[in-house]
């Protein structure tokens, strides 16, 4: 092989090295920046949600049920009204055709802090 078709070859296997580099480190900072948006927002979700799980006791009004209850106390931690009407019964050992005007209630509620006077 002549000098000139060897330094030629030579000049080739430098630029695809360097191309090889260039494609690496682009891949390397994609997938870090990937990582760190990711994990940036998972921590900003843990953080918004700064709700606990209380408890009060409410007396039932004139013609209350419990799904009227459970629509003034639901929160998005349920998935459903009849998931939080389930929570109410099993706490209050009863069955929703069981409450009556006048009776107390214990019933969950999910906030930043207690809520401090909720009976009616």
């Amino acid at each position: 092989m002549s000098k000139s078709m060897l330094k030629n070859r030579n000049k080739r296997i430098a630029v695809v090295r360097r191309q090889r580099m260039i494609l690496c480190i682009t891949g390397f900072f994609i997938i870090f920046f990937a990582v760190l948006c990711f994990s940036g927002s998972a921590g900003t979700v843990q953080a918004e949600n700064t709700s606990k799980k209380y408890y009060t006791q409410i007396q039932v009004g004139e013609g209350d049920t419990v799904w009227d209850i459970a629509a003034r106390y639901i929160s998005s931690e349920y998935r459903n009204t009849s998931a939080y009407i389930d929570e109410v019964e099993q706490i209050n050992h009863i069955s929703a055709d069981e409450i009556t005007s006048g009776c107390f209630l214990m019933i969950p509620y999910y906030a930043e802090a207690p809520i401090k006077n909720t009976a009616h």
